[in-house]
C-alpha cells in the first residue's frame, strides 16, 4: 500500500476501477470478499473488529477514487456513502486510519500479490486469439521509502493483450530482479504463454525455469552483459536471411527508432537453452 503521494499506473488503475465499480453490486462485492478471505489475517482472533477482506476491499475502493496514502484512505471512508461500507461488509462503526494503518501494513503482501493476481487473470475482457504473450519487468514504487530509507521494487508480469498484471513480487532487499522473476514465473499459470523479458533477464536458469517449470516460451533480448551469446548470436548468417517484418519508425527517448525482423534456426552451437 502505497504510503506518500506517488503516480499510479494507468492499467493499474483501470483494474483498480473494476474493484471500485464491483462496490455498486452486491453480487460482485460478494465475489470479491470472498477473493479477499483468502488472504491470511495477520491479527489474532481476539479483538478482530472488522473482517480482513472488508478493509483490504475498502482500501482497493479508495486508491482506485484517488488515495495515495493511509490518511486519504481513512478519508474516503469516512466520507464515503454508508451503503457503500455496507455493500465491503463494514455495517457499525467506521474503521479509523489507525485501524487501516496498523491491519495493511501488516498484511503479507505477497500472497495479496498472488490472490488478487488470480483473480484478474480471470478478469480478462477480450479473448485471446493464438499464444498469449506475458511481459515481465520491474519498477520502483515512488512515494513508498520505508524508515530505512529504502524503498521496495517490485517485479510484475503483465498480459500484452488486455493489460492484466497476473501477479507481483517484492525484490528481496540486498538483491535483484533475476530470483524474483524465476520465482514470481513459477507460481503462475502460464503453460503455453510467450513471456517476454529485458536484457538483465537473459539468464539459462530464467530460460530453463521458463521452457521447463512453467511450460512456457521465451523472448529474450541478447545484449552486452551476455557477450559470449551475443557474439554466437551475431556469427548466424543474417545476410541470408530476408527481413519478415518491419516496424515503422518511431520516436522516443531522444531518438528514432527502426526495427527489423529476421528469424533463424539455430540447430547447433548456440550454448543457450
Amino acid at each position: 500500500m502505497p504510503a506518500g503521494t506517488v503516480s499510479p499506473i494507468d492499467p493499474d488503475l483501470d483494474q483498480l476501477t473494476r474493484f471500485s465499480r464491483a462496490a455498486d453490486d452486491d453480487t460482485q462485492m460478494s465475489g470479491l470478499l470472498a477473493v479477499l478471505d483468502q488472504v491470511p489475517d495477520p491479527r489474532a482472533r481476539r479483538g478482530r473488529r472488522y473482517r480482513l477482506s472488508s478493509l483490504i476491499a475498502v482500501a482497493l475502493c479508495a486508491v482506485a477514487a484517488g488515495a495515495c496514502s493511509f490518511t486519504a484512505i481513512a478519508d474516503w471512508v469516512s466520507g464515503v456513502p454508508r451503503q457503500v461500507l455496507q455493500r465491503c461488509g463494514i455495517r457499525f462503526r467506521v474503521p479509523c486510519e489507525a485501524t487501516l494503518r496498523q491491519v495493511l501494513s501488516r498484511i503479507d503482501g505477497d500472497a495479496l500479490d498472488e490472490v488478487l493476481g488470480r483473480c484478474l487473470s480471470g478478469a480478462g475482457d477480450d479473448v485471446v486469439v493464438g499464444r498469449r504473450a506475458v511481459a515481465v519487468d520491474g519498477k520502483t514504487i515512488r512515494g513508498a521509502r520505508t524508515a530505512a530509507g529504502r524503498a521496495p521494487h517490485l517485479v510484475a508480469a503483465v498480459t500484452h493483450e488486455d493489460v492484466v498484471v497476473l501477479g507481483q513480487r517484492r525484490t528481496a532487499d540486498k538483491s535483484n530482479e533475476i530470483p524474483t522473476v524465476r520465482a514470481l514465473l513459477r507460481g503462475l499459470d502460464i503453460a503455453g504463454a510467450v513471456v517476454t523479458v529485458d536484457a538483465m533477464h537473459t539468464q539459462k536458469t530464467t530460460a530453463r525455469c521458463v521452457r521447463e517449470q512453467c511450460h512456457a516460451e521465451y523472448v529474450m533480448v541478447v545484449k552486452a552483459n551476455q557477450p559470449g551469446l551475443l557474439a554466437r548470436v551475431g556469427d548466424q548468417p543474417w545476410d541470408q536471411v530476408p527481413v519478415v517484418w518491419s516496424d515503422p519508425p518511431e520516436r522516443g527517448h531522444g531518438r528514432e527508432e527502426r526495427r527489423d525482423y529476421k528469424i533463424v534456426t539455430v540447430t547447433r552451437g548456440l550454448r543457450f537453452p
